[in-house]
């Protein structure tokens, strides 16, 4: 995420005052950045591993079109439980046999318990016509989820991607503010204060921040893409 040693050198030893919101004391720059501590993982827990993220979606052909063919996820299976209520999951290609990264349905899912980073799509028709009120989104009112993160080995080829599929794009890489600064402080946690959200993302460059673009998905949800690092 830093781009040198010693940019977080000096996030580290940098004496400025980081702004936060009125309601808490000011954190010093040199204490924002802590690297963890702790010991080893309890061993009951070796092996444990975060297999797929789910989001529930309002239309399943859209989001599908999203993940699948805009930003290249694959389609490992659909379970069509009942009538009107249905599971999709998708995964990045793992490298594949033949050297080409292709892998087929078959061998996706065959890895599926075993492969880290997978999306799993929850779509319920809805059937009731006097009801037509759509599940909220991250950028819509705040609540516990903010965004799915995405690492790129190029990140203005994906952004120009994102702007040739017409890929709404909430902020681009090597800038420090949101285009929409509404959405953006709701998908970030900060309601209508956009004003602790903009002291925030640019107290958030000191890791790379400008560095990333935030994109959204058909339901409004935010995807943040970060360049990988070499």
């Amino acid at each position: 995420m830093f781009s040198s040693i010693a940019s977080l050198a000096i996030l580290l030893t940098s004496s400025l005052l980081i702004p936060t919101r009125a309601c808490a004391p000011p954190v010093n720059a040199s204490d924002a950045f802590r690297i963890g501590q702790d010991g080893p993982a309890d061993v009951a827990t070796l092996g444990y591993s975060l297999n797929h993220f789910s989001l529930l979606v309002n239309d399943i052909d859209a989001s599908m079109h999203f993940y699948n063919k805009i930003l290249g996820m694959r389609h490992v299976f659909t379970f069509q439980a009942t009538p009107e209520y249905s599971i999709h999951y998708l995964s990045f290609s793992q490298g594949g046999s033949n050297g080409t990264g292709y892998q087929t349905g078959e061998a996706l899912l065959a890895q599926k318990s075993n492969t880290m980073g997978q999306l799993e799509l929850i779509y319920r028709k809805n059937c009731n016509s006097s009801d037509h009120s759509a599940i909220p989104a991250t950028t819509q009112y705040v609540n516990t989820f903010s965004h799915v993160g995405l690492i790129v080995p190029d990140i203005r080829s994906f952004q120009r991607r994102m702007e040739k599929f017409k890929v709404p794009i909430l902020k681009k890489t090597g800038e420090t503010s949101f285009d929409d600064e509404v959405r953006g402080a709701r998908a970030f946690g900060f309601g209508s204060d956009i004003q602790a959200g903009r002291m925030t993302v640019m107290a958030l460059t000191a890791i790379g921040f400008e560095k990333f673009a935030i994109v959204v998905d058909p339901d409004g949800n935010t995807v943040e893409v970060q360049p990988e690092q070499v």
